[in-house]
């Protein structure tokens, strides 16, 4: 089975750094998004990894949409969410990748409950809650 790539957004914030550091603790390699190319380089020479990062704009669907991929994993840790998320988990959802947020704005959730219905009408992705109350968009089941 071939690895998932793990894009990371928000990973040069707080709790993007600390999802960063558990990700390179089990020996993940995620790609590093984010609107800063130079801070997310940064942020690499100073854990010592060596990481691909990807500058784009986390609020536009379309350049979100650029760099994903059905087989990707989206963790996003980009606040507030109502401001800033909508774009990713969008994104995720048109390409068919999963996703999953640290989004605690329940306004937000809901939010990625419409987009989940939104996409499951139109044969795409499905949002379910997670253990933490986030959302991951999972790819329907598929006869084989």
């Amino acid at each position: 089975m071939e690895k998932r790539r793990i894009v990371l957004l928000g990973a040069t914030g707080y709790t993007g750094q600390r999802v960063l550091r558990e990700l390179l603790a089990r020996g993940e390699e995620p790609t590093l998004a984010g609107r800063n190319r130079t801070k997310m380089l940064a942020l690499t020479d100073r854990l010592e990894a060596d990481l691909p990062v990807a500058e784009v704009d986390v609020t536009s669907t379309a350049d979100l949409a650029r760099l994903l991929d059905r087989s990707d994993v989206v963790l996003s840790t980009v606040g507030p969410f109502m401001q800033l998320g909508i774009a990713a988990v969008t994104a995720a959802a048109q390409a068919g990748a999963h996703y999953l947020d640290s989004s605690g704005e329940g306004s937000f959730v809901r939010r990625v409950f419409e987009l989940g219905s939104v996409a499951a009408a139109r044969g795409r992705p499905s949002c379910r809650p997670s253990a933490t109350t986030t959302c991951r968009a999972t790819s329907p089941a598929r006869s084989p």
